[in-house]
């Protein structure tokens, strides 16, 4: 629970240090679209993370192309 009971960003202490706010700083902040965010170790980690899923059906596809060996495939 933070102190405006739900309300609010909740930031760990060592995000909160990096950006130098108080702890009850007002911020801004919005939904973006994945296009807009760099590449990083970010991209890697979590359930619920864009660049998580599609990398998997991206490896699903590699995986249903390889079974069925399409042409320009090598499979061993």
């Amino acid at each position: 629970p933070n102190l405006n009971k739900g309300a609010g960003l909740d930031v760990s202490p060592a995000v909160r240090d990096y950006l130098g706010l108080k702890q009850t700083e007002v911020t801004d902040w919005r939904f973006v679209d994945v296009n807009e965010v760099p590449r990083g170790p970010w991209a890697t980690l979590g359930e619920n993370n864009t660049f998580v899923i599609s990398s998997r059906k991206k490896g699903v596809k590699v995986t249903e192309r390889l079974g069925r060996n399409e042409v320009g495939v090598i499979t061993q």
